[in-house]
């Protein structure tokens, strides 16, 4: 199945099964954008939907400027989603 990962642990094989998914996630997302309008349309829907991905990662780049120190930054991006978690459970 995952020739490269034949001789690695089990865990770490599983993690990059995990990532690959996520990676698989954001192309499900942009078909389904792009499928959502008509034929004019879906260059706008993708390039929307990506711009979204770029501001975040513009948005992190400003942060790691404003914070220098690589644990509160950790911290300052890790934040938001576990009180997110926390809300939602």
């Amino acid at each position: 199945m995952y020739m490269g990962l034949a001789f690695v642990s089990e865990s770490v094989r599983e993690s990059t099964r995990c990532v690959w998914c996520v990676k698989g996630a954001g192309l499900v997302g942009i078909v389904m954008a792009c499928e959502l309008f008509p034929a004019v349309y879906r260059t706008f829907a993708g390039t929307a939907l990506e711009l979204f991905w770029a501001a975040a990662w513009m948005f992190l780049a400003l942060m790691a400027y404003l914070i220098r120190d690589w644990r509160h930054l950790q911290l300052a991006v890790t934040l938001p989603g576990v009180l997110t978690l926390a809300l939602i459970w």
